[in-house]
């Protein structure tokens, strides 16, 4: 499954613009990125029209690895930029872990961003490995290295792959953007009477609601909710980049469709913590990903940290037959007959469902090229597809 998010997916951002950025591949363990730096309209000034509040340079929607990627390597190229991110916290749900050579080779770009997610995983030998088998304590049906040599050897690559969680990396990039000068936001008192979002913020709980484009500038209508009542501001921005998810509302403002297959399997996502399997998996059988199958139950567990005993395990969702509810009270149950005995100190963090799909946005661009999409909000797909299908396909009843 090796599962990961999307990174950056942009198109030429307008002929006049000062930065023209292409990307190629769209995940954040296949991230390809090469940008070109012309002078030829100055997007490092926010500037006031008609005596009203400044253009921000480039608005940026959504606060995930995406935005947050994107806003850090603006800033250091000297373009100014802001943050809305709709949640009013971010994540503690690991999501995406795995990332390649490519993406870790811009992430050195990045102020040391590589070399402190390759100090901060996991020891590379515990997480090597697929392994396929009757429960976590049962028969080994089998068990692959899916490591390639190339992915270490530094020399296809300077950097080698890692394997670190998505709110570890968010949490790194945040750091990130304070050293740059960024504020994070997320006082609702503040929020509620600041009127407008400057350069070098990221304000959280703001959802985008409305895009208006016009000849020179896109105004976005953001709305926050807090203290009780709800506020809404009209920020204007030369470029709007909607980095806001699978789910993207700057996508679906805009009208653009997506095409694919959709609806490929509903799953439950349940991460916990247990330090007695990590500290068993460590010693009998490492690994990043075990996918189980017996007559009790089946499922995908995800080791995003041993050390920690860190998982999230997926399990085949099938509504309206099954409700997100009946998984809270059996959910210990289930762990336990895919583990192959009782663990005595499982601490459930959170239970969430979640949807399998393989779409790409029709246009990532629109607007004139004032609007861009990237990331998720430009394509949805799934981890590792063929071994999903094998897998969930083969005992769907």
């Amino acid at each position: 499954m090796a599962q990961s998010t999307s990174l950056l997916v942009l198109g030429t951002v307008g002929r006049n613009s000062l930065w023209n950025i292409y990307l190629k591949s769209t995940r954040l363990g296949s991230l390809s990125f090469r940008y070109k730096y012309t002078q030829q309209r100055a997007l490092s000034n926010s500037h006031p029209t008609n005596g009203e509040d400044p253009i921000l340079p480039v608005l940026i929607i959504g606060a995930g690895p995406v935005g947050l990627a994107l806003s850090v390597l603006l800033t250091k190229l000297g373009v100014k930029c802001a943050v809305l991110e709709k949640n009013k916290d971010f994540s503690r749900h690991p999501q995406a872990h795995f990332i390649n050579n490519r993406s870790m080779e811009v992430f050195r770009k990045m102020d040391g961003l590589a070399e402190e997610v390759l100090r901060s995983q996991p020891p590379v030998e515990f997480w090597q490995k697929f392994i396929y088998c009757t429960s976590l304590t049962g028969s080994i049906i089998g068990s692959v290295d899916h490591m390639r040599s190339e992915d270490f050897d530094h020399v296809v690559s300077p950097v080698s792959v890692a394997h670190f969680s998505q709110y570890k990396l968010t949490r790194l990039m945040c750091e990130q953007l304070k050293e740059l000068g960024f504020h994070i936001e997320n006082n609702e008192r503040r929020i509620m009477h600041d009127d407008f979002v400057s350069e070098r913020q990221l304000q959280m709980g703001h959802e985008c609601i409305a895009i208006q484009p016009s000849n020179d500038f896109v105004t976005v209508k953001a709305s926050f909710h807090g203290e009780g009542k709800s506020t809404q501001k009209n920020i204007r921005c030369q470029f709007l980049v909607g980095t806001d998810g699978a789910g993207s509302t700057v996508r679906k403002l805009m009208g653009i469709d997506m095409k694919g297959e959709k609806d490929l399997q509903k799953l439950i996502s349940v991460h916990f913590i247990s330090q007695e399997l990590g500290q068993y998996l460590i010693n009998e059988r490492p690994g990043m990903l075990f996918f189980i199958f017996n007559e009790k139950a089946i499922g995908v567990l995800v080791a995003h940290d041993l050390r920690e005993g860190e998982f999230v395990l997926q399990i085949p969702f099938y509504p309206p037959q099954q409700r997100l509810e009946d998984f809270s009270s059996k959910i210990f149950e289930i762990i336990c007959k895919l583990v192959g005995q009782e663990l005595a100190d499982i601490n459930v963090v959170d239970i969430k469902p979640w949807v399998m799909h393989a779409e790409v946005a029709e246009n990532f661009l629109s607007c004139g090229n004032r609007v861009i999409l990237a990331g998720d909000a430009a394509h949805r797909f799934p981890p590792c597809r063929r071994v999903w299908d094998e897998h969930w396909y083969s005992r769907c009843p």
